[in-house]
């Protein structure tokens, strides 16, 4: 048996045909060790331990460019060895394909040693980078751990990568966005971006925030086609906000220019051409309803009811009159009741019964067919509202006097059905229950009782003679 032991080291015997091999101290790291037995020649390698930790660490990200890797380990190496082992592949963001990849080997770095303060501390070692690793790229270092490439676990590796370079990322709508690239992107109309029915507003991202946005660069970045009048730019970090004056159901081409622009690192804007992409903003829908399902106007004041609309124009108003204690129509449901005027009323024979159970309330569908079986209004008409057709939603009170003035008189009490039917929708009409009055019941709790009293809603005075009728059941 022949072979090289530097240290010292000792046989050991385990059994009648093995022999065991004991150095004193462990052997180094990427060492080769050659034994001659019976003319046989064997090459022992060992292995490198993997670093124990890493500066950068292991899958950090948006870092600036560097031009220095620590990297530490459990015990001393060989620095003329460990050049050899390490070798960094840099590869552009996102970094998934490696065919274009750009390999450093020993030549491209110079490794130094930070000294220990004890033999038991780690060892720590620097790769200074002859070029700094640039934006946008990520680094992945390459261990070999054995000088043998045959040997198992030959192969060790941790990646890092710096921010992207100031660009524009991604420009559209919250919920639908194109990316932009600096060599410029085209799309085409039928691409157009939908930007959703919501908030008329576009998004620019950026890969980091601008040092300054204001109106001057976005009319510079920015140029829509037919213009938009009144836009308005607001920074929110990376992302800048886009409103205007926009048209719905417009076709808007829209043009990034390249501009003078630096990011809070004091990057430039990487931009080298042009890009033009399509936007457009459907129209919302159009819509009309009650905005409550009953209440009460004065008969002295005010006999306005609130409506809710937008994109509509005109609707198909309809009054009944009603009597005021009739139980078919109370209480009122607190959704206005929904009546299809599409289908047929009901004929002779067919009319629903009054309600008269005196401990159950009416059910919508009751009352909605209790409606159906009115027959036909003294009012019947097609009414202009305060809303465009492109306009925004509103809120705003529709003026009942001049319709319930033609039914019982000026300033008549009364209680009524009102029906609103969008003349553009299917055959439903939406009814409330409306009553005109000028009594206002007011109640006291007291311990033996409850005390009543009516007042009018024009003086607030106490109405003299009034009567309060109360109903109600008692379960058994």
């Amino acid at each position: 048996m022949a072979f090289f032991q530097p240290a010292a080291s000792a046989f050991r015997w385990l059994d009648a045909r093995t022999l065991q091999f004991r150095p004193a101290e462990p052997w180094p790291s990427l060492g080769r060790y050659t034994w001659t037995v019976q003319g046989r020649t064997f090459t022992l390698t060992t292995l490198m331990a993997a670093p124990t930790s890493t500066l950068p660490p292991d899958k950090t990200e948006g870092l600036d460019p560097l031009d220095e890797i620590t990297l530490v380990f459990a015990e001393p190496l060989d620095t003329n060895a460990l050049s050899r082992m390490v070798s960094i592949e840099l590869r552009p963001l996102p970094g998934l394909a490696d065919n274009a990849s750009r390999w450093l080997g020993g030549e491209d770095f110079q490794i130094k040693t930070i000294e220990r303060r004890t033999p038991s501390d780690e060892a720590r070692y620097v790769l200074a980078l002859k070029s700094a690793v640039p934006w946008g790229t990520k680094a992945i270092v390459h261990f070999r751990l054995s000088l043998d490439d045959q040997a198992d676990q030959s192969f060790h590796s941790f990646a890092f990568s710096t921010a992207e370079p100031f660009r524009i990322v991604t420009i559209g709508a919250r919920e639908r966005r194109y990316p932009i690239t600096p060599e410029g992107t085209q799309y085409t109309r039928e691409q157009a971006i939908d930007c959703g029915m919501d908030d008329a507003r576009l998004l620019i991202e950026f890969s980091s925030p601008p040092a300054a946005f204001g109106p001057l660069e976005g009319k510079n970045l920015l140029r829509f086609t037919p213009a938009v009048s009144n836009l308005s730019f607001q920074a929110h970090g990376k992302t800048i906000e886009i409103t205007g004056d926009f048209n719905r159901d417009t076709l808007y081409q829209l043009i990034l220019n390249p501009i003078r622009l630096r990011d809070i690192n004091g990057r430039p804007l990487e931009m080298r051409t042009k890009s033009v992409l399509y936007c457009y903003f459907p129209k919302k829908p159009a819509y009309l309803k009650w905005g409550a399902s009953q209440g009460i106007v004065e008969r002295f004041g005010p006999q306005t009811v609130p409506v809710e609309g937008r994109g509509q124009e005109r609707f198909d108003l309809r009054i009944h009159p009603i009597k005021p204690l009739d139980r078919s129509y109370w209480p009122f449901p607190d959704r206005p009741i929904i009546v299809d005027e599409s289908k047929r009323p009901p004929g002779p024979g067919e009319e629903p019964k009054p309600h008269t159970v005196a401990d159950a309330d009416p059910s919508p569908q009751d009352i909605a067919a209790q409606i159906s079986n009115l027959g036909s209004p003294p009012v019947s008409s097609i009414v202009t509202l305060p809303l465009r057709r492109e306009g925004k939603s509103a809120l705003f009170g529709l003026d009942l006097a001049p319709f319930l003035e033609t039914i019982g008189g000026k300033n008549q009490p009364g209680t009524y059905l009102v029906g609103l039917r969008n003349l553009s929708a299917n055959g439903n009409r939406s009814w409330m229950r409306v009553q005109v009055t000028d009594l206002c019941l007011t109640t006291v709790e007291e311990p033996a009782g409850v005390r009543f009293q009516v007042t009018s809603l024009r003086s607030g005075e106490p109405v003299a003679a009034a009567s309060v009728r109360v109903e109600g059941t008692q379960k058994q």
